[in-house]
């Protein structure tokens, strides 16, 4: 370049060193601007309460001993603190979530129990999330309506913001929906600003989804135990696997007098579960009231220690519980393997004997529709995987604790109907139940079957009914008296004996049932199902019950009843076929016992060849000791 147009350079216009003095100026603004903006993306994030309430500072965990700070304090103040009380990193969240997720050192939990994070490279990409920590909520309860909001008044570079869950095991919470809000802006309260405000950043908690999680009802799961410590070691696991909100339930076992060390076990191995003690055995039943009395759920479920829970089955249960406003429900249970029915869905003959149709059978392919079946009304919920209001269970007087074991669930869902409440029977929930893990022997649960199901009927029915269906009972229990073989006959004599004794407290049982009665009977008869099902199989048991039914007038009581087949036993139509089956089934029972004896048996004489065999080996042995002996 020439010396002359160097010299023209050098000599700028007003004009000209107007706009370059412009450009630096706005170089200048725009990096006060960024740093302004770094400055401020540092701020706090407030969390509020009610609107017009002070504002929360979160309580967190004090940080063990040596630990060093992580990170800047001014990723994580609460808006109020002062500078010297900053919150520590919570390196105890993990066991506050039950151990199951990562210690957050940005994780800090209010006054309500909900944790706010809030992690450098979130607040790096305009991210503020709030997690919901599985603690206990306060005492007071959480107030309807509150709503917790995040705010930010620095607008972070990058596409449209988002929202995520926070991470915690099961029962986390999710944090909502996150909107922007442009830097410098004020802030202002969600539920005042319009809906298409751009420069908004809040959390709103109280969306449905986070609404359907907080409306999820404290469950209580007792599991009565007796000896069951190999049980327990099965069953616990998957109740922990529930996906049920951790913070929302609560196990219990009440330990019937086990002598197995089950209560040291369950204390070493489970700390978290609530073991409740009793020095004898109790029962099943009043094992259940004890334990649903002590607590803390609205919803209480009962779970037999030789079961195994699906992860959905608590949240399958208490969805039908709560959008129907029934007292109780029941859930279908599988045999352990998942392959045979074990429960579903009960039904009743008219002498108080539950049952289920389908026991046994094996599981077919769903079908669609199956896999959509909806919650129906049922007499009664299997007590071995069943869920109840706790205060209604507790006013109908729960199980009655004089039944021990058996029919106490039948008894209570017949109640309960009787009172004007509604059983369910929820096919979508699954468990699997290793049967009769319990321990009692066969003529032990004969006694007791028999005994409750004639207890049920004294209390239960109205009079014009008990006049007619106890005289009927009563004699089929003499029947299958007569009618069962061997020593067998004596349980059910002696269960007639126990009756007649207990006649008097029946009788003051029948008197506080029936003062709380708000269904007649022909409204909870069609529930009973199969009311002319047999308890006894053989074709001279049908008969004498096929006789009783007709001289009773027992057949009356469900002439309304559809698809039960009372209309047939009256009329005659069904007695040939019927009498034919019975008498295939009594001849099958014969051929299964003469194969049973043979197989018995055999046994026996492989036991006796084994013995001898045994024998002679030693025998051989000690010849060829002595033989070596003699050559040496």
């Amino acid at each position: 370049m020439s010396r002359r147009a160097r010299a023209r350079r050098g000599r700028r216009s007003p004009c000209a060193a107007r706009r370059a003095g412009a450009r630096h100026a706005a170089l200048r603004a725009a990096r006060r601007a960024v740093r302004d903006f770094r400055r401020r993306r540092r701020r706090s994030v407030a969390v509020l309460a009610d609107r017009g309430a002070a504002r929360l500072r979160a309580s967190v965990p004090p940080r063990a001993p040596g630990a060093r700070p992580s990170g800047s304090r001014r990723h994580d103040r609460v808006l109020g603190e002062r500078r010297g009380e900053r919150g520590r990193p919570a390196e105890r969240v993990s066991s506050v979530l039950g151990g199951d997720a990562a210690p957050q050192p940005y994780a800090r939990r209010a006054g309500d129990g909900r944790a706010l994070r809030t992690r450098p490279s979130d607040v790096q990409r305009g991210r503020a999330r709030l997690a919901r920590a599985c603690v206990p909520a306060p005492p007071g309860g959480r107030r309807a309506g509150r709503r917790r909001v995040v705010r930010r008044r620095a607008r972070p570079r990058g596409g449209g913001s988002s929202g995520g869950a926070g991470a915690g095991g099961r029962g986390a919470r999710g944090g909502g929906a996150l909107d922007r809000r442009r830097p410098g802006a004020r802030s202002r309260d969600v539920s005042d600003a319009p809906s298409s405000a751009p420069a908004r950043v809040a959390v709103e908690t109280g969306g449905a989804a986070r609404s359907a999680l907080d409306a999820a009802p404290q469950v209580s799961i007792v599991v009565p135990s007796w000896n069951g410590r190999a049980l327990l070691a099965e069953s616990l696991p998957a109740i922990a696997a529930l996906d049920y909100p951790r913070d929302r339930a609560e196990v219990l076992v009440f330990d019937n007098g086990s002598t197995d060390g089950s209560v040291a076990w369950l204390r070493a191995t489970w700390p978290a579960v609530r073991v409740l003690e009793s020095p004898v055995n109790v029962g099943f039943a009043a094992a259940c009231d004890r334990a649903a009395a002590a607590a803390a759920g609205e919803l209480v479920a009962f779970v037999n220690n030789d079961l195994r829970l699906a992860p959905d089955w608590l949240t399958q249960m208490t969805q039908a519980l709560v959008a129907s406003g029934a007292a109780a429900a029941g859930s279908r249970i599988l045999d352990w393997e998942g392959r045979r029915y074990d429960f579903d869905g009960g039904t009743m003959n008219f002498y108080g004997h539950g049952a289920t149709p389908r026991h046994g059978r094996p599981v077919r392919a769903p079908t669609p529709a199956a896999n959509a079946a909806a919650p129906r009304p049922a007499l009664f919920a299997c007590g071995a995987a069943m869920l109840v209001d706790r205060a209604r269970f507790l006013a109908s007087g729960g199980f009655d604790p004089d039944y021990f074991a058996y029919f106490e669930d039948v008894d209570l869902g017949w109640r309960l109907w009787l009172e004007g409440e509604r059983v369910l029977f929820v096919p979508a929930a699954l468990a699997y139940h290793r049967h009769h893990g319990s321990g009692l022997d066969a003529d032990r649960r004969t006694a007791l079957l028999e005994a409750n199901a004639l207890a049920s009927v004294v209390k239960n029915y109205d009079d014009a009914n008990l006049a007619r269906v106890l005289p009927a009972a009563l004699m089929l229990l003499e029947a299958r008296a007569r009618l069962a073989p061997g020593e067998r006959a004596a349980v059910y004599r002696d269960t007639l004996a126990r009756f007649l004794d207990a006649l008097p407290a029946l009788r003051a049982k029948r008197a506080a049932v029936q003062a709380r009665r708000r269904r007649p009977d022909h409204e909870i008869v069609p529930l009973f199902g199969e009311p002319l099902r047999p308890s006894f199989f053989g074709r001279a048991y049908w008969r004498e019950q096929v006789r009783l039914v007709r001289a009773f007038g027992i057949a009356a009581m469900f002439a309304d009843s559809e698809g039960t087949g009372t209309d047939d036993v009256s009329d005659g139509r069904m007695d040939e076929f019927i009498d034919e089956l019975q008498g295939r089934i009594e001849e099958l029972e014969s051929a299964l016992a003469a194969a049973r004896r043979e197989v018995d048996e055999g046994r026996a004489e492989n036991g006796r060849l084994a013995a001898e065999i045994a024998r002679l080996r030693e025998e051989l042995r000690r010849m060829a000791a002595a033989a070596e002996r003699t050559r040496r």
